[in-house]
């Protein structure tokens, strides 16, 4: 979350929605003291029900988490903004950036372990793209379920309407027209010292893995149940 009061505007970052890049292109305009209140709202909450997992996630917090003292205070904002994309292609973007911190990780300690003779391999729920798309689908399924109270805590299983579902938020950009958007953001803002738009935290595994990001009938239709929102909002399709 990028909160400007001398502008008065909030960005709100999706994961995996081109967020990092716009963040960092406005982090000069962020309000150091308000965007520090959303993160101790945000930490404290987690602490309260001790769940570590998602807690560190404070850049990716929803309006829930601004620090308001009355609800008027979202009408001293012009905008409210935020990116989405089609999620069959963020799904991938999202397994692979996930698969890369694990094999970071891997590597990393890799050649110790190897030393000790231990084998070495990715989580079950990472060891190939439907096993992913099958436990989000999985979180999704128990949380919209009538008879649990089950939430969804991974930051990565929430739907993108968990983020812009909200009264406050002004408007929705696309992430398929990314760089024509931000172009027109950071000129809006009177901030145009940037002819391109650089494109931060790639998702691309860095490291040697066999992986396959194909969907199969199956895996397209869990995704659809998990967007299902943003499908009929904004008319992606495969």
């Amino acid at each position: 979350m990028v909160i400007d009061r001398n502008k008065r505007f909030i960005f709100i970052h999706i994961p995996r929605t081109g967020g990092s890049t716009l963040s960092g292109l406005l982090t000069h305009l962020n309000d150091e003291e308000y965007s520090s209140l959303v993160a101790r709202n945000y930490r404290q909450y987690f602490d309260t029900v001790h769940l570590d997992v998602h807690k560190n996630h404070h850049s990716h917090a929803t309006m829930d988490w601004f620090p308001k003292t009355k609800p008027s205070d979202y009408n001293d904002y012009s905008e409210i903004f935020c990116f989405v994309r089609n999620p069959w292609d963020r799904f991938r973007s999202v397994y692979l950036k996930i698969l890369n911190a694990q094999l970071s990780i891997i590597h990393m300690y890799g050649a110790e372990a190897r030393h000790r003779g231990e084998t070495l391999a990715v989580s079950t729920a990472l060891s190939t793209f439907g096993n992913f798309i099958n436990t989000v689908y999985k979180e999704n399924l128990s949380h919209r379920s009538r008879y649990s109270d089950f939430q969804i805590h991974e930051i990565v299983s929430q739907p993108q309407s968990h983020w812009y579902n909200h009264p406050a938020i002004t408007h929705v950009y696309r992430f398929e027209n990314y760089e024509e958007n931000v172009k027109a953001i950071l000129e809006k803002y009177s901030f145009t010292e940037n002819s391109s738009v650089p494109h931060m935290n790639k998702g691309v595994v860095k490291y040697e893995y066999n992986y396959d990001l194909t969907y199969t009938s199956e895996m397209l239709e869990k995704v659809a149940y998990i967007e299902t929102d943003t499908i009929k909002k904004f008319g992606y399709n495969f």
